[in-house]
C-alpha cells in the first residue's frame, strides 16, 4: 500500500499517512503556520547529538512508520547539529554535487538502497510549568531528506521535504525532567524526487530543532494583511489568527509609526480563526527595496500577545505592467542558493546579513529563493535591508527531463499532488508576513502538470491578490508572469513587441516555441521576467549591456542573474584546505564545476562581471561629454527605469592625466570636485554642466601639452553602504579622491552608485611628449634565430604569435544558441540551434594552441634589425606573416610589430597579438590604462581608463578552475618594477592594445583543475593583444555576439621597452651599452 510521508511524499511500507494519529503515542504532524520566531517559549536542541552514521537504512525494506527505536550503544560518535554530516568531520560520507541528473536510478517513488543513514540521539530537560495542559511541540526547520521521530522511545511521526519546517504535537509523550530525542535521517527518500536542485547533496539536520510551549488560548497563526493605496497614501491591515483553543471575540491591535490602537472583532464564523475586517491606519510610507519602512504591529487577544514586522506596499500587475506602489517595477535581481564554504546550508546570520548586504552595494533590488524556501530569518532581513523576493517552494524535478518528454515527473503524476500541494502550503504559510515577498514561485525546472496546476490553484484560494510564478508554465496557464531562462537578446525583444500578438516568441529549439496563438497573445499581454539570465560561470559574464538596455521596455521587469555565490566547498588538501567542485570528494557521478556560476566567489571576492552589471542595473545613468570645440564639460544623469531616490547622492568629477609621470608628481595628477544632483532627473535625462571642470581641464591641457586626460564622472551615495575595496589592482588617487568600483566604499564613506568616463586625447597641435632624457644608447639582443632574448642587460623571452587563451567556461560551453561561423544570427538569435561543440574544441581542432615559428628574414641594419617570420599550426595551412623592427633607444629598444594572416582561419578566435616572457615572479605594475578590473568586448564596466598599480601575482581574477582572466585594454604606459629592477613599456598612442600578465601559460592554465595544481609559477608573462575575443554565456546561455567577437585581421603594436632604475617618483632610464 502506498503512503505518504509528512508532505505527502509517497512511501511503500502499508501504514497510514505518517501524520493521522492511530494511537495515543504516536504524535501528530502539524499545520503549517508563519514562523513564530522567539515569541514562544522554546527550549533550542541545537548542540551535541549522539549520532551513528550506516551506509544505508538498517531499515532495507522501510522506511516503515512507527519502526523501533534506533538503540544508542558505544559504538556512537558526536555531531554538533545543525550540520550536514558529509562537512561534520572525516569518515562521514562526502558532498556529491549533480545539475540535472539524480545520483541514483530513477524508480519513483522508492529511494536507492545504498542511501546513507544517521541515527541522533538527544536528551532535553523540561520544566514542570510545561505539562500543566499546554501544548508541547517538536519543530524541524529543515532536515535533508527523510525524517524519522521518537519521543521517549515512542513513535512520532515521519517528514519530507527537506527545506520545509515540520511540527509535530508530542504533549503526550514528554513529561517533567529529562526527556529523549531520536532520529533517523536518510539522505535519500520518496520527497527527493522533488528536490533535484542544482546544488549539492548535503544530508543532515542543517537548520534548527526546538521544543515549542503553546498555553491554551496562545496565538498559534498570524497573518497580518497589509495594503497602501498609492493614491491616498494610506494604508490597510487586516489580521488572520488561529488560535490555541476557541478564537476570542475580540483582539487589540496596535500599530508603531502611526501609533494606532483599535479593538477589532472577527469578520468571518470559523470558531478557531479570527478574521478581522479590513482597517484603515491612516497615512503611511510604503515598503519599498529603496525605503524599507516597516512597523511593528502588537496583537493582544484574551492575555496572548504577539508581535509582527508589516511593511504596507500595493503590488499589482496593471496592463500588463508590473506595478509597486504606483509605480512600474524593474527587478534587478540575483539567484541566491543557500551556501557556506565551510557549512553548507547551515545559515548563520552575521553571514546572511553580509551577504544582503553587499548585494545592496552592487545596486541589486531583489533576490529570487533558488530553489526553495530560505531559513526564515533571511526573509527577515530583506524586510529589513530592502530586497524583493520570489520566494520559491522546494519543488524540482529536473531529471525527468531526460529527452525532454518529461516521463513518469511527478509534476503530471496525481499520486503526486498531496506531496506538491504540501510544500506549497508550507512556503507560503511560514513566509506570508513579509513585505518583501514580490511574488511565490511554484518550483522550478520540473515540467508541466496537473500538480503545479493545483498549487497554483490552492494558492489563488488562499491569497488571490499573489502574483504567481513558475518558469515552465510556457503558456501562461495558471501564473500571472511570462518567464524565461537565458533566452537570445531577440527572442527578448520578440516577446516585448505586441505589433504581431501571435508572433514567435522564442527559438525553435526551445520548448517556449510550442505554444500556440492564443498562449502567444497571453504572454503578450503580461509582464515579461527573466528568472535567469547572464550565467555568471567563469570569466564573464558577457553581453550584460544589451538584456538590461531591454528592460526600458513598459512589461519587461527585469530579471535575476544566475547566480550569487559559488558554491565551491572546502576540501582539506595535503596543503591545507582547497576550494573544491564536483568530482573532487570522490563522487563518481558529477557535474564538475558547474556549480561555480556565481558573480562573487565561494568566500565572497567580487568578480569582475559583478561589478559590469552593478554599472548596468544602476537606478541612475550618468554620461560625461566634451564640447569639441570649445573643451566645455558637461555631464547628462537620468532615471531610466522611473524614479530614483536622489537624497544623499552627489555628483563627483574628476580630471586626471593620463601620463606616469605626471600621476607621480605632486598635486600634478588631477583634480575633483562635487556637485549636487537635481531632484528629479526623468527618463530622459537632465544636463549639469561642469563648469569648474571645464577651467580645470583647460588650464591643464596649456600646461601639460602633448598628454592625454581622463574626465571622470561618478555618482556617489552615502545612503546604501559601499563593499570595501579589496586588496589588488588599486586605481591611483585623483587630488584627495580614491576612485573606485561601481558598489565599493572610497573609504570616505561614499558608495560608487555608477560611473563614466570620457578621455580626450592630447591636440595633434601639442606635439608628441618625449620618451624621456637623451641620455647614453640602450641596448638590445637579437639572436641568431631573429628573436628577442635581452634589453639593457636585462634576460627577456622571445616575442611570440599569441592567437590562443585558456578557455573560459563560457569557451567550453555547449549549448545551441551556437553562432560560431555566422553572419546573421539566425531566427530570433537561434545561430546553428544545435550544441555540441565548444568554441575551445574548435580551437584545439585548428591547434591555435600549438603556434609553430619559422625565420624567414634576419638583416642587421646597423642601429635597426630587421626580422621576418612565418608563424603556422600543425595540419593546417592558414598562419601569419610577422615582421618586427627593433630600433635602439635610450635605455633599451623600440619594436615595430606587425603580422598580416593568410589562409583560411577559423572563423572567430580568442585574441591575436604577442607574448613576451620575463624572468622571475616578484614583478609590481603601475601602468596608464584601464583598470582596476578586467575587461573583454562584451564585459567592460569593471574598469576605466586611469593609472593603476598592483602586484603582478593579483592581477589575474581568479575563479575556481583556472582559465582566461586577465585582459586590459587600452595600455599606454606600464612600468615594472622587482627587486633594483625596472622596466618600462610605452606604447605608440596609435595602437593601445590590450594587455594581461600572469605567472603562467595559457597551456598551463588550461591542464590545470585548481589553482594549487599550479604552483606558483617559474615566470612571468606579457601579452599585448591588438584584438580579444568576448565571453558570452555559452556556459548554460547564448554563445557571443558577432559584435563580440574577434576575426582575423592585419595587426599592428608599436611600443618601447627599456631597462630603468626605479623611483617612486621618476623612471631614470638605465646607460645600459648597445650589446645588439
Amino acid at each position: 500500500m502506498a503512503t505518504q510521508s509528512g508532505d505527502g511524499a509517497l512511501i511503500d511500507d502499508g501504514a497510514e499517512p505518517a501524520w493521522t494519529p492511530s494511537g495515543p503515542h504516536n504524535g501528530r504532524v502539524l499545520d503549517h503556520r508563519s514562523w513564530p520566531g522567539s515569541q514562544e517559549e522554546t527550549i533550542d536542541l541545537g548542540g551535541t547529538w549522539s549520532f551513528r552514521l550506516h551506509p544505508c537504512d538498517p531499515d532495507p525494506l522501510g522506511p516503515h512508520v512507527g519502526g523501533e527505536e534506533p538503540v544508542l550503544d558505544d559504538h556512537c560518535e558526536n555531531i554538533d547539529l545543525p550540520a550536514h554530516w558529509v562537512l561534520s568531520g572525516p569518515g562521514r560520507g562526502h558532498p556529491t554535487y549533480t545539475n540535472v541528473v539524480y545520483p541514483f536510478p530513477l524508480s519513483p517513488p522508492h529511494p536507492p538502497q545504498d542511501n546513507p543513514t544517521a541515527d541522533h540521539w538527544r536528551e532535553f530537560d523540561l520544566p514542570d510549568h510545561w505539562c500543566d495542559g499546554s501544548q508541547v511541540r517538536l519543530r524541524f526547520d529543515g532536515v535533508e531528506s527523510l525524517l524519522r521521530v521518537w519521543v521517549n522511545g515512542h513513535w512520532v511521526g515521519l517528514s519530507s521535504g527537506s527545506r520545509n519546517p515540520r511540527e509535530f504535537d508530542v504533549t503526550d509523550l514528554v513529561h517533567p525532567g529529562r526527556n529523549r530525542v531520536t532520529l533517523r535521517v536518510n539522505q535519500f527518500g520518496p520527497g527527493t524526487y522533488l528536490e533535484d536542485q542544482d546544488q549539492w547533496w548535503l544530508p543532515g539536520v542543517f537548520r534548527d530543532v526546538t521544543v515549542h510551549r503553546l498555553v491554551s488560548g496562545a496565538i498559534e497563526d498570524l497573518w497580518v494583511r497589509t495594503r497602501w493605496d498609492p493614491e491616498s497614501a494610506h494604508g490597510a491591515l487586516q489580521l488572520r489568527m488561529r488560535f490555541q483553543g476557541p478564537a476570542p471575540q475580540w483582539v487589540h491591535l496596535e500599530v508603531a509609526g502611526p501609533a494606532r490602537r483599535l479593538a477589532l472583532v472577527p469578520d468571518g464564523q470559523d470558531p478557531q480563526e479570527f478574521i478581522s475586517e479590513w482597517v484603515d491606519i491612516g497615512p503611511v510610507r510604503p515598503w519599498s527595496p529603496e525605503e524599507p519602512v516597516l512597523h511593528e504591529v502588537r496583537v493582544e487577544a484574551a492575555g496572548a500577545e504577539r508581535t509582527c514586522r508589516a511593511g504596507f506596499r500595493h503590488v499589482e500587475i496593471q496592463d500588463g505592467v508590473l506595478m509597486a506602489n504606483g509605480h512600474p517595477l524593474v527587478l534587478r535581481g540575483v539567484n541566491r542558493h543557500e551556501i557556506r564554504p565551510d557549512a553548507g546550508r547551515v545559515f548563520d546570520e552575521d553571514f546572511a546579513r553580509a551577504d544582503l548586504a553587499l548585494m545592496k552595494s552592487f545596486n541589486v533590488n531583489a533576490l529570487r529563493t533558488s530553489h526553495y524556501p530560505p531559513h526564515p530569518r533571511l526573509l527577515d532581513l530583506a524586510d529589513e535591508i530592502g530586497l524583493w523576493v520570489v520566494l520559491e517552494s522546494d519543488i524540482e524535478t529536473h531529471g525527468f527531463e531526460g529527452d525532454g518528454r518529461w516521463r513518469g515527473n511527478p509534476s503530471d503524476d496525481p499520486a503526486w499532488r498531496e506531496a506538491f500541494l504540501d510544500r506549497t502550503r508550507s512556503a507560503f504559510e511560514r513566509d506570508k508576513n513579509h513585505p518583501s515577498i514580490l511574488m511565490w514561485s511554484l518550483g522550478n525546472e520540473s515540467g508541466d502538470g496537473v500538480n503545479l496546476e493545483a498549487a497554483a490553484a490552492w494558492m489563488r484560494q488562499r491569497c488571490p491578490e499573489a502574483i504567481l510564478h513558475y518558469e515552465a508554465d510556457r503558456s501562461l496557464r495558471y501564473t500571472d508572469v511570462h518567464s524565461r531562462m537565458y533566452p537570445t537578446l531577440e527572442e527578448v525583444a520578440a516577446v516585448l513587441d505586441e505589433s504581431d500578438p501571435i508572433a514567435e516568441v522564442a527559438v525553435p529549439v526551445h520548448p517556449a516555441s510550442r505554444v500556440d496563438a492564443r498562449a502567444r497573445k497571453r504572454i503578450r499581454s503580461a509582464p515579461y521576467l527573466l528568472c535567469e539570465y547572464l550565467h555568471a560561470m567563469g570569466t564573464g559574464p558577457g553581453q550584460a549591456r544589451g538584456y538590461v538596455d531591454q528592460f526600458s521596455h513598459r512589461r519587461h521587469c527585469g530579471g535575476f542573474v544566475w547566480e550569487w555565490r559559488d558554491h565551491a566547498l572546502w576540501k582539506d588538501g595535503p596543503e591545507g584546505p582547497t576550494l573544491a567542485y564536483g568530482g573532487d570528494f570522490g563522487e563518481e557521478i558529477h557535474d564538475g564545476n558547474f556549480v561555480c556560476d556565481g558573480l562573487v566567489s565561494a568566500t565572497g571576492e567580487v568578480f569582475s562581471g559583478l561589478v559590469n552589471w552593478a554599472g548596468e542595473i544602476a537606478p541612475l545613468r550618468v554620461q560625461v561629454q566634451a564640447d569639441p570645440h570649445t573643451g566645455a564639460l558637461w555631464s547628462r544623469v537620468r532615471e531610466p527605469w522611473g524614479p530614483a531616490i536622489h537624497s544623499e547622492l552627489h555628483l563627483r568629477w574628476a580630471l586626471q592625466a593620463l601620463d606616469l609621470d605626471l600621476a607621480d608628481g605632486v598635486g600634478a595628477a588631477g583634480v575633483t570636485g562635487v556637485l549636487p544632483l537635481p531632484s528629479h532627473c526623468g527618463p530622459e535625462g537632465v544636463r549639469i554642466d561642469l563648469e569648474e571642470a571645464t577651467v580645470a581641464f583647460r588650464q591643464a591641457r596649456a600646461a601639460h601639452p602633448g598628454v592625454a586626460w581622463a574626465v571622470h564622472v561618478v555618482l556617489v551615495d552615502e545612503r546604501v553602504p559601499g563593499a570595501p575595496l579589496p586588496a589588488g589592482p588599486c586605481p591611483a588617487r585623483i587630488g584627495d579622491w580614491l576612485p573606485v568600483p561601481v558598489g565599493f566604499d572610497d573609504g570616505c564613506g561614499r558608495r560608487t552608485l555608477v560611473r563614466d568616463c570620457l578621455v580626450i586625447e592630447a591636440g595633434s597641435e601639442s606635439g608628441t611628449r618625449p620618451d624621456g632624457p637623451a641620455i647614453a644608447l640602450g641596448g638590445f639582443t637579437v639572436d641568431e634565430w631573429g628573436s628577442l632574448t635581452e634589453v639593457a642587460g636585462l634576460a627577456i623571452g622571445p616575442l611570440e604569435l599569441s592567437v590562443f587563451r585558456a578557455p573560459t567556461d563560457n569557451d567550453r560551453g555547449r549549448g545551441p544558441i551556437d553562432h560560431w561561423g555566422m553572419d546573421e544570427a539566425g531566427a530570433l538569435g537561434q545561430g546553428l540551434g544545435v550544441g555540441g561543440t565548444s568554441d575551445a574544441a574548435r580551437w584545439h581542432e585548428s591547434h591555435l594552441d600549438l603556434p609553430r615559428r619559422r625565420l624567414v628574414d634576419l638583416q642587421d641594419e646597423g642601429d635597426r634589425v630587421l626580422v621576418e617570420e612565418e608563424w603556422g599550426f600543425p595540419t593546417e595551412d592558414f598562419g601569419a606573416h610577422v615582421r618586427l623592427l627593433y630600433a635602439a633607444v635610450p635605455g633599451g629598444v623600440r619594436i615595430q610589430w606587425e603580422a598580416s594572416p593568410h589562409g583560411r582561419w577559423p572563423a572567430r578566435i580568442p585574441r591575436c597579438g604577442l607574448r613576451l616572457a620575463l624572468p622571475g615572479t616578484g614583478w609590481r605594475a603601475r601602468w596608464v590604462g584601464t583598470g582596476p578590473g578586467i575587461a573583454y568586448p562584451d564585459m567592460s564596466g569593471a574598469s576605466w581608463p586611469g593609472v593603476f598599480e598592483a602586484e603582478v601575482r593579483d592581477m589575474w581574477e581568479r575563479r575556481v578552475r583556472p582559465q582566461e582572466g586577465g585582459n586590459r585594454p587600452g595600455l599606454r604606459d606600464l612600468v615594472l618594477t622587482g627587486e633594483g629592477e625596472a622596466l618600462r613599456l610605452r606604447i605608440d598612442a596609435a595602437t593601445l592594445p590590450s594587455f594581461s600578465l600572469g605567472h603562467w601559460r595559457e597551456q598551463d592554465l588550461e591542464g590545470a583543475a585548481h589553482w594549487e595544481d599550479l604552483g606558483a609559477g617559474e615566470g612571468t608573462w606579457l601579452w599585448l593583444d591588438g584584438g580579444h575575443g568576448g565571453l558570452g554565456t555559452r556556459s548554460c546561455g547564448p554563445d557571443v555576439r558577432r559584435e563580440a567577437e574577434l576575426m582575423i585581421a592585419p595587426l599592428n603594436i608599436t611600443f618601447s621597452l627599456r631597462r630603468c632604475h626605479r623611483s617612486w617618483s621618476r623612471y631614470t632610464l638605465s646607460a645600459a651599452p648597445n650589446t645588439r
